[in-house]
């Protein structure tokens, strides 16, 4: 009996969406479950370990994205969602479906850290495990920089090694973890590396923690993922024509058709469309589609 990876895509139809957004469920309450249970064990204590913390984060949302990347892409992160719906990877329909599944994911890993880290339970406040909150001293215009700039890095990364061709094939979620580590090392003493609005908001949810500053760490995230997204496209092209009108340099928009006639790739591991036919329904006739945001 073949497995969804195997079965031809006309077999789902817009099940796919569904498919795809659950795949991104799993993958986002993963990382935010892994994460914010190391993040704790590295943080307690009177010295905590900031390059432990980084290190398990960075893996984690490696795995988190290893695990998805076949059925939905691996965006894991609303900030990677939202700049590959402005630049037109992703239908906005599908893209919202993604950042409500990577919320709700989100919670549910946050819940299975309330109900298996030692002394914490659902609503306890501020003292939450997990909960982002910026260290003293620390305004708010300088946490919304941080988190947009470490937003703006990972999801840069994210079109620089599996979105922009050639890519890095099956290496990208890799990479893209890598940055993540390095955002971490940078932002975490001073803001706690949110990164993702998903884990951001999560623990708010949950444990209600710093409702007066999550929202400053939403915002700076995802305005990260849009710019990161734009300032993109002339470097790998987009699927919007509306920024074609945007663009004083040129045309940028490419097509399905162009894409596939100017590159040939391996096939990338961040959507990898040559081993699925659900995540995108074009894929059962060319193995060499676009990685992170299948259309």
């Amino acid at each position: 009996m073949p497995g969804l990876l195997q079965m031809p895509p006309e077999r789902f139809g817009k099940t796919k969406y569904f498919i795809a957004a659950f795949a991104e469920f799993i993958g986002a309450g993963l990382f935010a479950f892994a994460g914010t249970a190391i993040l704790a064990k590295a943080t307690a204590g009177t010295e905590p370990n900031v390059v432990w913390a980084a290190l398990g984060n960075g893996f984690a949302l490696t795995v988190a994205i290893y695990c998805c990347a076949n059925l939905s892409g691996g965006h894991i992160t609303p900030s990677v969602t939202i700049g590959t719906m402005v630049t037109g990877h992703i239908p906005i329909l599908k893209g919202l479906m993604y950042m409500f599944a990577q919320l709700t994911g989100s919670c549910f890993g946050i819940l299975l850290v309330a109900g298996l880290v030692p002394d914490s339970y659902i609503g306890m406040g501020n003292h939450g495990t997990g909960c982002f909150t910026p260290q003293m001293g620390v305004t708010k215009g300088m946490l919304f920089g941080w988190e947009f700039f470490i937003s703006f890095i990972l999801v840069s990364t994210v079109y620089a090694v599996a979105i922009g061709e050639p890519t890095f094939g099956n290496i990208a979620p890799f990479v893209v973890g890598l940055s993540l580590v390095v955002d971490l090392m940078a932002a975490a003493g001073y803001t706690g590396g949110a990164v993702s609005p998903a884990r951001a908001l999560a623990p708010a949810i949950v444990f209600h923690c710093h409702w007066n500053t999550v929202w400053v760490y939403v915002l700076g995230e995802m305005l990260g993922g849009v710019i990161a997204g734009l300032l993109a496209c002339p470097l790998y092209g987009d699927h919007a024509p509306w920024l074609d009108k945007l663009m004083p340099w040129g045309h940028h928009h490419m097509s399905k058709e162009s894409m596939r006639a100017a590159h040939q790739p391996e096939g990338n591991i961040m959507g990898a469309d040559h081993l699925t036919g659900i995540v995108n329904e074009d894929s059962a006739h060319n193995p060499h589609l676009k990685a992170m945001a299948p259309v």
